[in-house]
């Protein structure tokens, strides 16, 4: 008995509708075609997509360790990497049966194992509950990330309730539970800030990243300026001073700066000790300094986007263990250090926002930048460059089996251990010899090397170029690299086809051999191209700060050569055979085409020990 109105359209301009039908009271029965469940753009299996009600509340609460020291002192650490907790509980009211029952299905099905992984042929385990994306269309400000969008959440918890006919109200509670704290600096929960751009204007409640000392800062002028650094190095580490400076304090800080709203309820019990005698006689002393440290919750309600992803991010960033200096309301007003383990946030409506946080006094009273300088800065050393060699792609040892005839990739990573700053300036190939390697990506003696810390999600997105040898339509394709290479003959890298607003058409997997596998098809196709070239030529670098990995890809290019000429056994040494077809033991004929393929490579880089000398292996097995 429901009327709606259907508008129709052709599936072309050459299509159109020329007479109406007269009403009637004919039931009409509509079926979609063409949408296939493989179809991801329309289709999905592990993204939450429900968007919820306004009224969502957002719970962080830090596990760290205390330690206690005489005189009421204490130091603060973090339990583990996963030190942040996160949960979201959501609610959907007056939602229609059909939409409840996809909620509810979607949770369920998401409660077992390998609901989404499936067994491999380049797996040899199964993987266990692996959760699911929390979809972009679902998150909100200050979380709606890419970072947010690529975590693992779960639900173990959510509640539903029947009102009426196809009235129904679901609640539930999304948790996170592997977010490293090592990734400060990138994001963690609350959306990441910009990097400091000194010709950018800032405003009231910006928030930026400093990569001259690796710390956030928070403008608070009500002015808005370009050119105020907030932050230099000094040529030198003092004692006094440190080894960075924080600058233009009246328009960025690293305190907290943000007034709570009116309401504030503080219980005290200082700490002392008392003396009893027989006659009940007492006797009360200080126990040391420190006794009566504050602690309170603060409010700050009704605030907007910006300024709640300020404080939001600023709790964030500070872990619950490291201490910021804020003027609590009087009569308590005096400036002292807090730490903050524990605080919410809901958000009520669009930029309108309520947070509550725990604030516990720290027995010191240090500024940010007293922090940052506080250690004494290690004496650092030259650079020291260290990579994998030799480069081995297959070996004797694990008996690969390789078509020599197709090509095949390897990784090769480089590191810098040692404390300053490396410039790789070229990679070369020995021409020698004919054997056929290359570097992916390189153009002359170029350095195609990847550095991952370098990088951006937004990086790993790009177009395919015009390419023939490229199955299943890819050619001039827009993909999305999903980093996640395995080594060896069964290993490779995924990849998705996406369209312009990010979202999935097909899921791949590209072997180190080259060849392409279709998820949604289930075939395999050759193809002589590696897709992820352009993602090299793209976002190739040259420099590794100390501690920095990057990553080289090399490949076997399969060319047509005489490989028994080219044979060296383990130690390069050319091997020897004959025409007649192996040599003869009893009844066992050994094969005469054992051995490596291999070539030598050169590395020019400022090391004080450079140039360096590696190879390239491949194995062969005639």
């Amino acid at each position: 008995g429901k009327v709606d109105r259907i508008h129709v359209q052709g599936i072309s301009n050459d299509i159109s509708i020329d007479e109406y039908e007269i009403a009637d009271d004919y039931a009409i029965s509509l079926t979609a075609i063409n949408e296939d469940p493989t179809n991801s753009d329309k289709w999905v299996t592990d993204r939450f997509f429900f968007d919820a009600d306004y009224g969502a509340t957002m719970n962080f609460e830090t596990k760290n360790v205390d330690i206690q020291y005489e005189n009421g002192y204490y130091k603060t650490f973090p339990a583990s990497i996963n030190s942040i907790g996160f949960s979201a509980n959501l609610n959907f009211k007056n939602r229609t049966n059909r939409e409840a029952n996809a909620i509810i299905h979607f949770l369920e099905n998401h409660l077992g194992q390998q609901e989404k992984d499936s067994t491999a042929s380049w797996l040899k385990y199964s993987q266990g509950i692996s959760g699911f994306r929390w979809d972009g269309n679902a998150t909100f400000h200050p979380y709606d990330s890419i970072e947010n969008q690529t975590k693992t959440f779960y639900c173990t918890q959510f509640n539903h309730s029947l009102n009426f006919e196809d009235s129904n109200d679901i609640s539930l509670t999304l948790f996170n539970y592997d977010t490293s704290i090592l990734n400060r600096a990138e994001s963690l929960f609350v959306k990441s800030a910009e990097t400091y751009d000194d010709s950018e204007y800032y405003i009231k409640d910006d928030v930026v990243f400093s990569d001259v000392n690796n710390q956030y800062y928070y403008w608070h002028s009500d002015a808005s300026l370009s050119g105020k650094s907030p932050v230099v190095k000094n040529t030198e580490w003092t004692r006094e001073s440190g080894l960075y400076t924080d600058l233009n304090k009246e328009y960025w800080t690293r305190e907290f700066l943000w007034k709570p709203s009116l309401g504030l309820n503080i219980s005290q019990q200082p700490r002392m000790n008392q003396i009893q005698n027989k006659s009940r006689y007492s006797q009360l002393y200080r126990n040391g300094i420190n006794e009566s440290l504050l602690e309170f919750s603060v409010s700050f309600n009704n605030r907007s986007d910006d300024e709640a992803y300020a404080i939001l991010h600023f709790l964030e960033n500070h872990l619950g263990y490291i201490p910021f200096l804020f003027s609590p309301p009087p009569p308590y007003e005096t400036i002292q250090n807090f730490i903050c383990k524990k605080w919410n946030h809901v958000y009520n409506y669009k930029d309108s926002h309520n947070i509550t946080a725990t604030f516990k006094q720290f027995p010191f009273n240090f500024e940010a930048e007293d922090l940052s300088n506080f250690g004494t800065q290690p004496l650092t050393g030259p650079g020291r460059l260290i990579f994998t060699k030799p480069v081995i792609f297959a070996s004797k040892k694990n008996d690969a089996r390789l078509d020599l005839s197709k090509p095949f990739r390897a990784r090769m990573f480089f590191e810098n251990i040692g404390g300053s700053s490396i410039t790789i300036n070229s990679i070369s190939l020995n021409t020698s010899t004919s054997v056929n390697f290359s570097f992916l990506g390189q153009v002359s003696n170029d350095v195609p090397m990847i550095v991952k810390h370098n990088l951006n999600s937004e990086d790993y997105t790009y177009n395919l170029p015009i390419n023939s040898t490229l199955p299943f339509n890819l050619s001039q394709q827009r993909i999305k690299l999903i980093d996640n290479f395995t080594s060896g003959p069964e290993g490779g890298q995924h990849f998705n086809s996406v369209n312009t607003d990010g979202s999935v058409i097909a899921k791949f997997f590209q072997r180190n051999d080259g060849s392409i596998y279709s998820y949604a098809l289930g075939e395999s196709a050759d193809c002589e191209y590696f897709i992820i070239k352009k993602f090299i030529q793209n976002n190739k670098d040259g420099v590794l700060k100390p501690g920095e990995v990057g990553y080289v890809d090399a490949v076997y290019l399969a060319a047509s050569l005489d490989i028994e000429t080219l044979l060296v056994d383990e130690n390069d040494n050319n091997i020897n055979y004959t025409d007649s077809g192996g040599t003869s033991q009893g009844n066992i004929v050994l094969s005469r085409g054992d051995g490596y393929l291999t070539q030598a490579f050169t590395v020019s880089s400022s090391d004080n020990f450079s140039p360096h000398e590696g190879k390239l292996q491949i194995y062969s097995k005639t």
